[in-house]
C-alpha cells in the first residue's frame, strides 16, 4: 500500500520518491495508530477547542481565505485530520479530493476508516447528512475552491435568502459547518462577509516560514503544520448548488427526523425527473476551457494549475 500511495503522492505533487514515500508512510503510521491517538500538543489542544468553537459550528458557516499558496487546503485537510482524531462520533463531508479517491490514483484501502464521505453537490451533502443523522452520526461539511467550485453563480450573489434557507435545512440535519474556502475576502458573498450568519472569518498567513490561521474574531495565532492527509494538492472536485433551496424548504416541516424523510422523498423525486443528475466522476482527460480567461486545455489538470498559477 505504501509504494502505490507514494506513486500517487508524488504524481500529484511532482516530489521525489523518497520524499513521497515519506509523506505515504508518514500517514500510513498515523492511520494505524488514529483509534488509540492522545491528543498533546498546545496546537492539537487548541485546535480541539477550536473545531466545535470557530470551524465546525453547528448550522452557521465560517470561511478561511488566503492567497495562492498560502495553504488554504492544507487547513481544510487539517481540520479533518483533527476531527478524525479528536471526533470519532463525526462523519466529513468535503469535495477536497484524495488519493484515495477512484480518481485520485491511490489505493481505495488507505482511506481512514470510512468516515470521509467525497461530494460534489448539494444534493449529495444533503442525502449524506440526512444518512448519517439516521445511524446517530454526527455530518460535518468543508468544501474548497469555492469561488471556482459553484456554479450556481445567481445563488451566491442573491441577498441572503438563499443561504439562510439553506441554513436552516442544515439546522434541522444537526450539520456541522460548512467550513468554506475562498481564495480571496473580495470574493466571500456580502451576506457571510457582513451578515450575522458567520461564525468565523479565517486568514491563513506566512510568518517566519510558517502557516498561521488568524482569526477575525479575536487575537492571536495558531500555527498550522503540513497535514499528513495526502490530498491532492493539484486535484479539482467541483462542488454545484443543485437544489433549488427555497423550493425544497416549502416541502419540509415537522421533527428532525421528518425532515431528513421528506428530504430524501424530495431528492428521489427530483432525481427521477432528472432535475438533480448524478454528476460524473472527474476525467482527467476530458478536455476543459478556463471560464475566466476562455483558454483551452486538453486536460483538466493542466486547467487547474493554470487557474491557482494566473489567476490566483
Amino acid at each position: 500500500m505504501a509504494e502505490a500511495l507514494a506513486q500517487a503522492i508524488s504524481a500529484d505533487r511532482q516530489t521525489g520518491p523518497e520524499a513521497a514515500r515519506a509523506l505515504a508512510e508518514k500517514y500510513l503510521l498515523w492511520r494505524a495508530t488514529l483509534p488509540d491517538r492522545k491528543v498533546q500538543s498546545w496546537e492539537d489542544r487548541k485546535a480541539r477547542r477550536y473545531i466545535e468553537g470557530a470551524w465546525l459550528w453547528e448550522g452557521r458557516p465560517s470561511v478561511v481565505f488566503a492567497g495562492q499558496g498560502r495553504g488554504k487546503s492544507n487547513f481544510a485537510a487539517w481540520v479533518i485530520e483533527k476531527v478524525l482524531e479528536t471526533r470519532p462520533e463525526w462523519d466529513v463531508y468535503t469535495n477536497l479530493p484524495f488519493t484515495w479517491d477512484p480518481d485520485g490514483g491511490g489505493p481505495p484501502e488507505s482511506e481512514p476508516w470510512g468516515r470521509i464521505h467525497p461530494v460534489r453537490s448539494l444534493s449529495e451533502v444533503l442525502r449524506g447528512a440526512v444518512q448519517s443523522v439516521r445511524i446517530g452520526r454526527k455530518p460535518a461539511l468543508v468544501i474548497d475552491e469555492m469561488d471556482q467550485a459553484v456554479t450556481s453563480h445567481d445563488w451566491m450573489s442573491g441577498d441572503g435568502r438563499s443561504w439562510q434557507r439553506l441554513l436552516n435545512i442544515e439546522r434541522h440535519l444537526r450539520l456541522r459547518g460548512p467550513l468554506l474556502v475562498y481564495h480571496a475576502y473580495r470574493h466571500v458573498p456580502v451576506v457571510l462577509r457582513e451578515g450575522t450568519m458567520l461564525k468565523s472569518m479565517l486568514q491563513v498567513i506566512i510568518k517566519d516560514g510558517h502557516r498561521w490561521i488568524v482569526r477575525r474574531e479575536e487575537e492571536g495565532f495558531l500555527q498550522i503544520p503540513p497535514t499528513v492527509l495526502p490530498y491532492l494538492a493539484y486535484g479539482l472536485r467541483g462542488f454545484d448548488v443543485d437544489l433549488d433551496v427555497q423550493d425544497l424548504e416549502r416541502h419540509l416541516s415537522g421533527s428532525s427526523e421528518a425532515v431528513g424523510q421528506q428530504l430524501i422523498a424530495y431528492l428521489d423525486q427530483k432525481e427521477s425527473m432528472g432535475a438533480v443528475p448524478e454528476l460524473p466522476r472527474s476525467d482527467p482527460s476530458r478536455p476543459a476551457v478556463c471560464d475566466v480567461c476562455g483558454v483551452r486545455f486538453t486536460r483538466r489538470d493542466n486547467l487547474t494549475r493554470h487557474r491557482r498559477s494566473v489567476h490566483g
